[in-house]
């Protein structure tokens, strides 16, 4: 484990935690789509912190939809800096997964977030649709509307 600020630096896709612990001074920094809810399951009884962060997608002024469940820390620390206080030094972990398997898997849940589709109307066609759609934003470079 590295204290957060240098895990930040390294890895600024790193996301909101789902586990704190102030006794254990650490913090559980969940990637989506790499076991997350898996790990916390068996940590959940270390979080002991009353760190407050907002869950789910809420509005800002600034970048209009957010989704607080999967902000990256270098936007929380430069946008919200009381969160990324209560955060900084204590020590961080996480669980990284294979970026291609991860594309993939965040790709179809994207489609059943923003689409609402059911997993049987996913056809390779929509999945394909959508890969394209992604790899097309992202390269645009307006990323605010994705926090």
């Amino acid at each position: 484990m590295q204290k957060l600020e240098s895990v930040s630096k390294y890895y600024n896709y790193c996301l909101m935690p789902l586990i704190v612990s102030c006794k254990h001074n650490f913090a559980f920094i969940h990637i989506p789509k790499c076991a997350g809810s898996l790990v916390s399951r068996f940590i959940a009884k270390y979080g002991d912190c009353s760190v407050t962060f907002p869950r789910g997608i809420k509005p800002d002024p600034r970048f209009g939809r957010v989704d607080f469940n999967h902000i990256p820390l270098f936007v929380l620390k430069q946008h919200y800096p009381q969160m990324y206080n209560q955060l900084a030094g204590k020590w961080s972990f996480c669980v990284i997964r294979d970026p291609f398997d991860r594309f993939g898997s965040s790709v179809f849940q994207r489609i059943r977030t923003h689409r609402k589709l059911d997993v049987s109307e996913i056809t390779y066609e929509v999945y394909q649709e959508e890969i394209s759609n992604v790899i097309k934003r992202l390269k645009s470079a307006r990323m605010n509307d994705w926090l």
